[in-house]
């Protein structure tokens, strides 16, 4: 069953087993329960100190199997072989059932042992499913944790009568005591929280009363993920909101075009970069959909993004990096026959319709890829494309066109999928060059036509493309002030994992000038602050406000933009009329007096330059500071004494010219 280098890699595993617990196995004479019996005295070898074996259960499953900690009443029960994906799932479930701690949060284990009532779990599962694990895995840690609840994980392809008498056509498939709990990827915290009634109102507290984060990312896929990592870095506040950390890339099998990481899983992927946030002490919210961006009320605010849950969450700057789902076709039939025939994943509910025809609806990569693997295990696959020719790869449609047991429609438009007695029984589509329509009979349809962007809790706040998509500008600014975009979600092309991440590199580091050059509240004086203080502040004067283009505001302004990256031209500004005669007596209190050369200029003492003086000074007046970092070190660059103000006392502002 295990060859030599699988023995040994378990052996290791199971060397982690603390407590002693037995394996209660029910069999039959059928070859299943041959192989079942062949891998159960395998593990039971493997650590015969701490596992014994039964063999004489009489669930009416069989085979299957329960693990059982001594003197526990859990109970978690395997039928059919745990093969495939569902390995991992069967090794954590023997060190959990064993004593070895899982690796999540204690507050989710604390939340698993207080849920209250009667739960029976039956899961069903294929072992092509890489979506299944997550929903098998947290509901045998909620078995092994609490002993009011059970769980059976159900190999559909060893039960097919009971698969096919349930009509099951899509896993992961939850029932709970008899009826359909859940569908799909769902980690152990969701399932916790749709048993939890409060947990709602727990989570939204616990949001509300979080400080204010430099920069707060909403969305965790790759976008989102690079966005944290290059925000933390920083070494300022960084906060993840999530629905689910990975996004998308969760429900993708294979992953061959991420540079350097020749192959990998869409799984493993996201638990990388999720693992990677953490390392930087980025505060990851999972579970978190944003029902509202409200934008700051003035500049240099606080911007607030309200989430489902009721709670708020506070950040002086906002990255979009909300990601985009599966775009439905919007016929007749789709959202009726929803797993029930309709499906979206072919990896994971390909095998529940071997030996049945199907059709795969669009004819990108996505798409004809979907195709390709169907051919292998169902009867015969339709592919229906609406343009005039395939948009996939031609290596991927040379391959395609090689299968015998597939047809391609193109020009072809699906106008509705039809059904009967719950079930798919067929697609309509119309020749878009003869008009004429066409029913192709069929048990079930994939679709595969392409992403939507999660948008729509940004309407009438942030400017949208007709198709939904974020407009941003080359730094990933959007029109809101303070508020950027990433991946996906926005008008970027190529919606691509290694593009996501790039552009979240991208708005974090755009992010994070704009925090750095952001505005610097002075009104309260710092404690030792002295005179220095009181000179530049003048009568009441607070925000010093420096920024690389002086014509922010006038957005849209190319011509300002490119004059200002020329000139370095840095505006400081005030709220006092007394804005040129603080800016002297601050200077001159830390360097001695200003000369003054002509109406509207300065000279300031000492060595360095104008910008080096006045950083200085308010180094000194209000405490280190990344601004006063950032001048300085522009000031080592560019040597001038010459501060260029403006030419009336008057004036609310005052320039620095980088000469």
């Amino acid at each position: 069953m295990l060859d030599d280098t699988l023995k040994a890699q378990l052996g290791a595993y199971l060397e982690r087993v603390q407590h002693p617990f037995e394996i209660e196995a029910s069999l039959s004479d059928s070859e299943n329960s041959r192989e079942m019996l062949e891998l159960l005295q395998t593990i039971q070898g493997l650590r015969a100190d701490k596992i014994t074996l039964k063999t004489d259960g009489n669930d009416a499953r069989k085979p299957s199997f329960t693990l059982r900690r001594a003197g526990a009443a859990t109970s978690l029960r395997f039928a059919g072989l745990p093969l495939g994906h569902e390995f991992t799932s069967l090794v954590l479930a023997l060190l959990w059932t064993g004593g070895h701690p899982p690796k999540v949060e204690q507050e989710t284990l604390d939340n698993i042992q207080a849920l209250d009532g009667d739960f029976d779990f039956e899961v069903y599962m294929s072992l092509s499913c890489h979506n299944c694990p997550d929903v098998v895995q947290a509901l045998s840690l909620m078995a092994i944790y609490n002993p009011k609840i059970k769980t059976t994980v159900i190999e559909g392809g060893a039960f097919q009568e009971e698969v096919e008498k349930r009509e099951i056509m899509a896993v992961p498939m939850v029932f709970l005591n008899g009826q359909v709990f859940a569908s799909g990827r769902m980690s152990v915290e969701e399932i916790v929280a749709k048993l939890d009634t409060n947990s709602a109102a727990r989570e939204a507290a616990k949001l509300d009363a979080k400080d204010v984060y430099d920069v707060l990312i909403v969305g965790g896929g790759p976008a989102g993920a690079a966005a944290g990592v290059y925000a933390a870095r920083k070494g300022i506040r960084t906060g993840i909101a999530a629905e689910r950390f990975g996004g998308q890339v969760n429900d993708t099998l294979a992953i061959e075009n991420y540079i350097s990481v020749p192959e990998t899983t869409g799984p493993k992927l996201a638990a990388a970069l999720e693992e990677h946030a953490k390392a930087y002490e980025v505060d990851i919210m999972n579970m978190q959909r944003a029902a509202q961006l409200i934008p700051a009320e003035q500049p240099g605010g606080l911007i607030q993004v309200k989430m489902e849950n009721g709670g708020t969450l506070k950040a002086k700057t906002v990255i979009l990096s909300t990601g985009a789902r599966w775009r439905n076709v919007n016929v007749p039939g789709e959202a009726e026959y929803k797993n029930k025939g309709v499906a979206y994943c072919p990896h994971c509910d390909g095998p529940l319709f071997k030996g049945k025809r199907t059709a795969v609806i669009g004819g990108g990569n996505s798409g004809v890829e979907a195709a390709i693997d169907l051919a292998g295990i169902v009867e015969h696959v339709s592919l229906i494309e609406f343009a005039d020719q395939l948009k996939a790869d031609a290596v991927l449609v040379t391959k395609l066109r090689s299968l015998p047991n597939v047809s391609i429609h193109t020009n072809a438009q699906t106008t509705e999928i039809t059904g009967a007695d719950g079930k798919v029984n067929g697609l309509k589509y119309k020749d878009r060059a003869t008009g004429e329509e066409h029913l192709v009979p069929l048990e079930g349809v994939f679709v595969q036509i392409g992403l939507v962007p999660n948008t729509e809790f940004l309407r009438g706040t942030v400017e949208l493309s007709k198709f939904g998509e974020i407009i941003i500008d080359a730094k990933g600014q959007t029109n809101v002030p303070g508020v950027f975009a990433a991946g996906d979600c926005t008008t970027v092309p190529y919606k691509q994992i290694v593009i996501a991440a790039g552009d979240g590199a991208k708005a974090a580091l755009a992010a994070f000038d704009q925090r750095r050059l952001a505005v610097v509240d002075i009104r309260q004086k710092p404690p030792g602050a002295g005179h220095a203080l009181d000179g530049i502040s003048g009568a009441g004067a607070a925000a010093l406000d420096a920024r690389s283009d002086a014509h922010r505001g006038l957005r849209g302004g190319d011509d300002h933009r490119r004059m200002a990256a020329r000139t370095r031209l840095h505006r400081l500004s005030v709220e006092s009329s007394g804005a040129r005669m603080g800016l002297r007596h601050a200077v001159a209190a830390e360097r001695g007096p200003v000369r003054r050369l002509r109406p509207g200029y300065l000279h300031l003492p000492g060595p360095g330059s104008a910008c080096g003086g006045l950083a200085g000074a308010m180094t000194r007046a209000t405490g280190p500071s990344v601004r006063s970092a950032w001048m300085l070190s522009r000031a080592r660059r560019k040597r001038s004494n010459t501060v260029r103000v403006a030419s009336a006392s008057r004036s609310s502002s005052l320039s620095c010219t980088m000469a």
